[in-house]
């Protein structure tokens, strides 16, 4: 049915975001974007759309699956992909596979929905669904926004108009792999307004029955509570002064119903939290964040002025966003569990002055405007369509 417009009413612009439900601070940044956009401009309808729905269920799950088996069981494999793959873009064998399923798929997809701009916020889409356009001669303008501070050419495809990326080396990078010559704004990742909002600390103490006066850690492992996280508040329960410990089991509800059974000391107050939406009330309250460094993570507790103990990140991209954070200031890569305790010291009670350096560093090195220069930038180009 064809839309019919009121005397003088515009005729809306379409944004089609493209995620994979594969994790979940792919979707979080997709969500970020929508919300902005439709914000700042009524006539751009946003529709996000999950690329693991358009594939072959039997394929969806199977990705799935091998994803979750590998960094759950299997990580020095994930690792040995993750490096073998690193400088060979996807789209050529990619698209020989993808072709027989998706195909028709995704050309009835975009003649449907008729976008006139994708954003791409992961790197499956990106590296296949461009190619497949060319194939079905569906011209719309293709831009994705890398949710990492890695560089992967799996995020890589040449019919990209346009990247959006988190730093300078990302630039660099994709120039020098790409045969077409992109736009690429180094905006940086965006996260939601209120990991910039200042909050009541005393507010939030109140909320979960905490002392704000006394020492407080949070733990997390992200959406999958992935991680060593119990037995990184098992050492945190060996620390002999009074702590406040928040874990978040994010949507793992074995590892929450595990952790709420334990019991701690009297004078450590621990609060066991599955998956929640006010990550930034409890990054408000906490002086140490201990987790894996997902690129959205980061950059939320990095605007947050939070400084971050780094332990089990997911090899590959995660690695690298240690590495890179820890260069920066912001902070500590803990390559070896056993260490975490001394950290945790350290930086509490022995030398409270470099956990003031690095909250400085974070305060220095973070891009609060990320999500409205991304939003800006696609507007414009969308009213130019």
């Amino acid at each position: 049915m064809s839309q019919k417009l009121v005397r003088g009413e515009k005729m809306k612009k379409k944004l089609m975001i493209m995620s994979a439900s594969i994790g979940f601070g792919h979707d979080k940044a997709a969500e970020t974007i929508k919300s902005k956009i439709e914000e700042k401009d009524m006539n751009i309808q946003v529709e996000i759309i999950d690329f693991m729905d358009i594939i072959q269920p039997s394929i969806s799950k199977l990705i799935k699956r091998s994803y979750l088996k590998m960094i759950h069981t299997l990580p020095s494999w994930y690792s040995l992909i993750y490096s073998a793959t690193k400088n060979i873009k996807y789209q050529n064998k990619a698209i020989d596979i993808a072709n027989y399923h998706m195909n028709k798929k995704i050309v009835e997809l975009l003649r449907k929905s008729k976008p006139d701009m994708i954003l791409f916020v992961n790197p499956l889409p990106s590296s296949i669904i461009p190619s497949l356009m060319k194939k079905g001669r569906i011209a719309i303008r293709k831009a994705t926004l890398i949710t990492d501070y890695a560089m992967h050419k799996g995020w890589l495809n040449d019919e990209i108009d346009c990247y959006f990326v988190g730093r300078k080396e990302l630039e660099e990078g994709i120039l020098r792999a790409s045969t077409n010559k992109p736009d690429i704004h180094i905006t940086g990742i965006p996260v939601e307004d209120k990991f910039m909002m200042t909050v009541s600390k005393k507010d939030i103490a109140w909320k979960y029955e905490l002392n704000v006066e006394t020492p407080t850690i949070l733990v997390m492992g992200g959406g999958l509570g992935l991680g060593s996280i119990k037995k990184t508040i098992m050492m945190i329960d060996e620390i002999d002064s009074p702590m406040q410990t928040i874990v978040l089991a994010g949507r793992n509800e074995k590892l929450q119903k595990v952790l709420s059974e334990i019991e701690f000391r009297d004078d450590h107050a621990v609060r066991i939290l599955g998956f929640c939406d006010n990550v930034h009330e409890l990054m408000s309250i906490a002086d140490v964040l201990i987790s894996k460094s997902g690129g959205l993570t980061m950059t939320e507790a990095t605007c947050k002025k939070l400084p971050v103990l780094i332990i089990d990140p997911i090899p590959g991209q995660e690695v690298i966003n240690a590495k890179y954070f820890d260069r920066l200031g912001t902070a500590k890569y803990v390559d070896d569990i056993k260490d975490l305790k001394l950290e945790i010291i350290n930086l509490i009670f022995v030398n409270p002055k470099r956990r003031e350096k690095m909250a400085k560093m974070c305060e220095e090195v973070m891009q609060p405007e990320a999500a409205n220069e991304i939003s800006e930038i696609i507007i414009t180009q969308i009213r130019e369509q």
